[in-house]
């Protein structure tokens, strides 16, 4: 009886890590529209949409992967932005090459507010992903890993700090001018 019960739980747990992060599901195209946070990603894969979504209370923010097959679309989760003191906000999803790779970034942004250690404004991380050996969109940890690629729009212990990074532009001109 424990041991079918067991298998049970076992199987469920999997049914359901595969509906979990980075899975990948059949679904219809999304049509490209800004306005509904479904974007073009064509620099990518051609056809594709990268689209972002609500995700869970704790990771209220998620983007998905669409890729174009003969059924449909095959969606695939290969973003997650957490709570940082408030819900996240994407300021912007663009495409980039970097050595050779086409990379998608987004520019994430937390508004933040401890007045007791008279730090506010705005906290502000750019990330990178492009494809794995296997076709999965993944983290470029050199660029989320980058120190210029954080920092506070605002106060930070008393001090006024301003981020450089905060539009697709800026961090383009960075990486352009960046040594290898």
């Amino acid at each position: 009886m424990f041991i079918s019960r067991l298998l049970m739980a076992s199987a469920l747990l999997f049914v359901f890590t595969l509906k979990g992060y980075g899975a990948e599901s059949v679904v219809d195209c999304p049509v490209a529209n800004v306005t509904n946070n479904v974007f073009d990603a064509s620099a990518l894969v051609k056809d594709s949409r990268i689209s972002i979504d609500n995700g869970t209370a704790e990771y209220p923010l998620v983007l998905d992967f669409y890729q174009p097959t003969k059924s449909g679309c095959e969606k695939a989760e290969f973003a997650r932005y957490s709570i940082e003191g408030s819900a996240p906000i994407v300021e912007s999803i663009f495409f980039m090459s970097l050595h050779g790779r086409v990379n998608v970034f987004s520019i994430v942004a937390w508004d933040i507010n401890n007045r007791g250690d008279r730090t506010y404004g705005r906290l502000y991380q750019v990330y990178a992903y492009n494809f794995d050996e296997n076709g999965m969109l993944v983290e470029n940890k050199r660029v989320s890993e980058d120190d210029s690629m954080t920092g506070v729009d605002g106060y930070v212990e008393g001090r006024a700090s301003k981020f450089r990074y905060r539009t697709a532009a800026d961090v383009k001109k960075y990486w352009r001018s960046k040594p290898r």
